[in-house]
């Protein structure tokens, strides 16, 4: 049997595949770790969506208040789980009201969390205002939040007049 010979330059480039497959290999190894180790220390953000909450002695409305003008209620925010309704158990952080109108003040309660809305003036409909808030989920998960709400101020309902009708009532004559 007659074999062709092999020159020394190739051997050397099927040495240098060989490393390059293995070293290509190793990388992909190193890669898929990781990316799996990044999983684990970066955690999954459990709060979705959050709710403006408005609370007017019994009656609470979510992002969307109307009070009388007068009336006070207080404002604060509920992170949610992506169902929109479940508490995501976050803890509420930062948080900056943003309305700007003559019919309701917002102010920032001395928590740091809540705030006092006080209707000034009737407005002529729904006022638009955002929050901003920082929410630290019970993983560890951090997200920041800007969420629109509205307030409408109506104004004061008079009296309902009590008075139906007037008598003229003379004394007995003298």
């Amino acid at each position: 049997m007659h074999h062709k010979p092999v020159q020394v330059n190739e051997i050397i480039e099927i040495v240098i595949l060989e490393e390059d497959r293995d070293e290509m290999k190793l990388l992909k190894q190193i890669a898929n770790d990781l990316h799996a180790i990044k999983l684990k220390l970066v955690p999954d953000v459990l709060t979705k969506t959050i709710k403006v909450q408005f609370k007017t002695g019994e009656l609470i409305m979510n992002n969307d208040l109307v009070i009388t003008f007068g009336q006070t209620s207080q404002i604060s925010i509920q992170p949610e789980l992506k169902d929109g309704v479940t508490p995501s158990g976050g803890t509420v952080s930062k948080v900056t009201f943003n309305f700007n109108d003559p019919s309701a003040t917002v102010a920032l309660n001395t928590d740091g969390l809540t705030g006092t809305v006080t209707a000034v003036a009737p407005s002529t409909g729904a006022v638009s205002g955002t929050v901003s808030n920082t929410v630290t989920d019970t993983d560890g998960a951090v997200s920041v939040w800007n969420a629109p709400f509205t307030i409408t101020v109506n104004a004061p309902v008079p009296p309902a007049q009590l008075t139906q009708s007037e008598n003229v009532v003379f004394s007995t004559p003298a």
